[in-house]
């Protein structure tokens, strides 16, 4: 409080939104909220609340500004922490570096719609650059905002299976499901129920699947009423089929396997549907039906082939499939050289997770 009262009245308020920001002072931030920030850092300097460590303007101790913060009214909180992020908004634009700022600020301001916005993005970037923990953290507490905020079945969705990639690249599986079947539930298409409802629901999946079958590959059957929609049931869905081959739940692996595959074929998901053709000829090679897998291998060679954008992580997966399946017909040799164009592909994106797997 002693070193507090040294401040000069007339800096007060730009030091209070200086401590609403965080400790570290970020100067071109600190230009759009205060009119005079160098006369401000002198000041607060020479009263010993802020220093210059490491070529960067702090709080010399984060008590200090937990003072400041203690003293405000919540209303008053409130204001400031907007204040901040319309500040970082016009300095910044929406750059994914900010979102999980903005997301926080603007959480703290009470506007959960914008603060559910930049969740989102600040989720994607930690995917993009495989920060899984700081994905999983940031988009868990975005699942939560979707109670306060009303959003699309798209936009739920969406969020949920966001959640469920990190989930599932921390090896979380039954997190993974289970945020899945939320996205699902969003959508209203929900899992059918274990047994006889999985074992109907997979009859109705395989006569779908027959259909698109009778078209040419990459024209839709029809188009879907709401084509972002049947997009993200695709990935639940895909995801789903993979915790359930660690969980082994091999009726629900089915059903979601050719229903991500069908929901792909509808809205021409080049990437997915290779993904599940890769699949669906894998299943086949472990069944007296596994003639088929040829097929299915051909078809999704045809969509890369067609496709006028490349697909990279589409024909590195149709490699990696191909070479389990030539494993389990004993194919060793094939088996090696699918294996090794996988490991070129995944080399060439510098990919070193998906080169491991």
């Amino acid at each position: 409080q002693r070193r507090l009262s040294r401040v000069p009245s007339i800096e007060r308020p730009a030091l209070e939104l200086a401590a609403v920001a965080g400790r570290q002072l970020d100067l071109a931030l600190l230009a759009r909220l205060c009119p005079e920030p160098e006369t401000f850092l002198t000041r607060c300097a020479e009263a010993g609340v802020l220093e210059v460590h490491e070529e960067r303007w702090r709080f010399t101790h984060d008590k200090l500004r937990e003072a400041l913060l203690g003293e405000l009214a919540p209303a008053e909180t409130q204001r400031l922490h907007q204040r901040v992020a319309t500040a970082i908004e016009q300095v910044y634009g929406e750059a994914g570096l900010q979102a999980a700022a903005l997301a926080y600020h603007f959480d703290l301001a009470g506007v959960p719609a914008r603060a559910l916005y930049y969740g989102i993005r600040a989720g994607e970037h930690a995917l993009r650059r495989g920060a899984l923990v700081e994905a999983a953290q940031i988009l868990q507490h975005a699942t939560e905002l979707l109670l306060r905020v009303t959003v699309s079945r798209e936009q739920a969705a969406h969020t949920h299976r966001l959640l469920a990639q990190s989930l599932a690249g921390l090896g979380r599986t039954a997190a993974c499901a289970r945020e899945c079947q939320l996205g699902l539930q969003a959508l209203g298409r929900a899992l059918p129920p274990p047994t006889l409802g999985l074992v109907a629901g997979i009859v109705g999946q395989l006569a779908g699947q027959v259909r698109r079958l009778l078209r040419p590959p990459g024209r839709p059957l029809r188009p879907p009423a709401d084509p972002g929609a049947r997009r993200e049931e695709a990935e639940l869905l895909a995801l789903v089929c993979e915790a359930s081959f660690y969980s082994l739940e091999q009726l629900q692996l089915v059903y979601c396997l050719l229903g991500s595959t069908n929901a792909a074929d509808d809205v021409g998901a080049v990437e997915r549907q290779v993904f599940g053709y890769s699949g669906l000829a894998l299943l086949l090679s472990m069944t007296p039906l596994r003639r088929g897998a040829a097929a299915y291998f051909a078809r999704a060679e045809t969509l890369l082939r067609r496709g006028a954008q490349p697909e990279p992580r589409a024909e590195l997966e149709l490699h990696r499939v191909r070479a389990l399946t030539y494993v389990g017909a004993g194919e060793l040799r094939a088996a090696l050289h699918e294996s090794e164009l996988a490991i070129a592909g995944a080399a060439r994106l510098r990919d070193d997770p998906l080169r491991m797997f």
